[in-house]
């Protein structure tokens, strides 16, 4: 149910989140969570299909789901990872940069939405490395917001869900 698969999403990124003060590592953990959620689905791949559909289908049409999902779930960490987003630049792990914070956000959302989408029909995209695209993508988004190499590499951890997901989960790839 649409409910339960929002739920187990917030539950995850709550666990995940909230304990950690806004900065570089916690902003690592919310691209990789956000990324993971949209692509793969803390409720698993299988049972997250059909949200993947109504938000694909509200897209196309008015908008209405897919615009009020979006506020609902994900407008509400905003906050949170602007404040992430802006105590990595005062650290200096991430260059300023011209492109509006919640743009970064957003971005972040979108990558992986479309790349999602590019797995639904039958006649797939075919990506090189297709076990680790989780991975590529986290940090072609991490990069892309201007985080620096010495920061990705301190703070990314690619096992990260593996650890923390248990079997319940799966794995992050």
């Amino acid at each position: 149910n649409v409910q339960f698969l929002c739920l187990e999403a917030e539950t995850e990124a709550k666990a995940l989140l909230t304990p950690r003060k806004p900065g570089t590592e916690a902003l690592v953990i919310a691209v990789q969570t956000l990324v993971f959620e949209v692509f793969e689905s803390f409720a698993g791949k299988g049972r997250s299909e059909l949200m993947r559909r109504l938000q694909t289908y509200s897209m196309l049409e008015d908008g209405r789901f897919a615009s009020a999902f979006f506020e609902t779930h994900l407008r509400p960490w905003f906050p949170y990872v602007l404040k992430c987003i802006d105590a990595s630049r005062k650290s200096g792990d991430v260059t300023s940069s011209d492109i509006p914070d919640q743009n970064i956000i957003w971005f972040v959302h979108h990558l992986p939405m479309m790349v999602r989408l590019s797995t639904l029909p039958e006649k797939k995209i075919s990506y090189a490395e297709s076990a680790r695209i989780v991975d590529q993508m986290c940090l072609f988004c991490l990069r892309g917001m201007g985080m620096k190499e010495a920061a990705i590499k301190r703070w990314y951890d690619a096992s990260r869900f593996k650890k923390n997901r248990g079997p319940k989960h799966g794995a992050l790839h």
